[in-house]
């Protein structure tokens, strides 16, 4: 199926707010023939074809793209998604990634992620840049909260390090943990291979390690988007203010006015959730 980048109609979203960035290009990629890198462009249509976007994943120069999405956890589950699709293709080549969070002044393109501008864009892009200097790094987070960016950081330095040390063989391998689940009985059944043939390449991969890497993750993702989203928007939030309006009503304060109440009162409680919590900074380092 073709890309909609190559669409000329543009649908547009007014702009509203901030956005989660995802962006990622080819390490090296000089060193690969046309037919591996179509490989990459069937990856990205593949992504866009089975996700919904904000701004769909755009194929910008070649081995560069980038996307617009409305949460950090769904950057975090398209990035591993195109890991896996790398995987499955038995790694043609390694990405490098970035993954940032700032305003877009600009409409929003819901067909094509390209000619948008905004401070979030160009905090991506100079994280990807960045990037390039780090030899042994691939994938970087730049959140408005600099402890979550650290730990994230830190894992996605962890996680990428399996399959960076990975051969070929290793990721035909992976490929079938991915294709049949994670449990290695399963593995060996489907591949007509010997129980303790697969444990034992899976112990040697690392392959448990990888999957409860990405799996922390996603849980780390989840908290900061419960936490840290817009408030008004936040699961933490709704949840808030649902309970206060409850506890109103156990204490039998009934007015048509507890909506306001609860709106008023939650707000003050995540400032105080603040003061405790990791502080939110706007110029955060990775």
């Amino acid at each position: 199926m073709e890309s909609n980048q190559n669409s000329t109609k543009k649908n547009t979203t007014p702009y509203d707010g901030k956005y989660f960035i995802i962006m990622g290009d080819i390490i090296k990629s000089a060193r690969y023939s046309y037919d591996e890198l179509k490989i990459f462009r069937k990856i990205i249509n593949e992504i866009n074809t089975n996700n919904a976007f904000t701004s769909p994943l755009t194929i910008t120069l070649g081995d560069e793209f980038q996307g617009i999405v409305n949460s950090l956890n769904e950057a975090v589950d398209v990035l591993f998604k195109i890991e896996e699709q790398l995987i499955l293709a038995h790694y043609p080549f390694q990405l490098r990634y970035s993954i940032g969070y700032g305003s877009i002044i600009t409409p929003i393109n819901s067909e094509v992620a390209h000619g948008m501008y905004g401070e979030g864009l160009t905090i991506t892009r100079e994280l990807l840049e960045k990037s390039k200097r780090d030899k042994r790094r691939r994938i970087d987070v730049y959140l408005p909260n600099t402890k979550f960016s650290d730990i994230l950081n830190e894992l996605f330095f962890v996680y990428h390090s399996f399959p960076d040390n990975w051969n070929k063989k290793s990721f035909e391998v992976a490929a079938w943990f991915h294709e049949h689940g994670a449990y290695y009985q399963d593995v060996a059944e489907k591949e007509k291979k010997t129980v303790a043939q697969i444990w034992k390449r899976e112990k040697n991969l690392r392959l448990r390690e990888y999957f409860a890497t990405q799996d922390t993750i996603r849980k780390v993702s989840q908290i900061f988007s419960i936490l840290y989203e817009d408030a008004n928007t936040s699961i933490f939030y709704q949840n808030m203010k649902k309970t206060i309006i409850e506890s109103f009503k156990k204490e039998g304060i009934h007015s048509t006015k507890l909506d306001t109440i609860a709106e008023n009162i939650t707000p003050e409680f995540f400032h105080q959730l603040s003061k405790v919590l990791p502080k939110n900074e706007k110029n955060g380092n990775h």
